[in-house]
């Protein structure tokens, strides 16, 4: 699991089961190297009911994050988490964030467009920063944090 999320594996089909959801709204959130992650609608879960989840993968361009302060110094420490079009978070631990030595961070491979960058740092705090991933690949979005 990834916090209190359950984690499943795909086989080669595509497809991964997951047992004992509770019942209630659920949503599939998916990622897969060398795609931008994505999420499926949300969908009523019943007890005892299968349900099925459909989620399409964008190729996406590669992104690399760099978390500054208003004096432009690097926290490539900082914990980010995505989402797009008001959809779910998406957290640094499905992404496999990883900070890399330029001072940034590598966020994998994200869909162009508008995004929301939740970011957390114990001197910069809890912000989040909105920002456009271009369609070039590899680009660097700068995620400026005002205190």
């Amino acid at each position: 699991s990834v916090g209190t999320l359950p984690l499943a594996f795909t086989d080669s089909n595509g497809s991964a089961s997951l047992a004992g959801l509770p019942a209630g709204e659920i949503r599939v959130i998916a990622r897969r190297d060398g795609y931008a992650p994505s999420y499926s609608d949300t969908t009523f879960v019943s007890p005892g009911t299968d349900a099925e989840f459909a989620v399409v993968l964008p190729r996406g361009v590669r992104v690399f994050a760099a978390v500054l302060d208003a004096d432009g110094k690097r926290y490539p420490d900082a914990t980010v988490s995505v989402r797009r079009d008001g959809g779910p978070w998406i957290s640094g631990g499905l992404l496999h964030i990883e900070p890399r030595r330029d001072g940034t961070i590598d966020l994998g491979r994200l869909e162009p467009g508008p995004w929301q960058f939740s970011i957390e740092h114990p001197i910069l705090g809890s912000t989040t920063v909105e920002t456009t991933v271009e369609s070039a690949s590899p680009q660097t979005v700068e995620l400026r944090v005002r205190r």
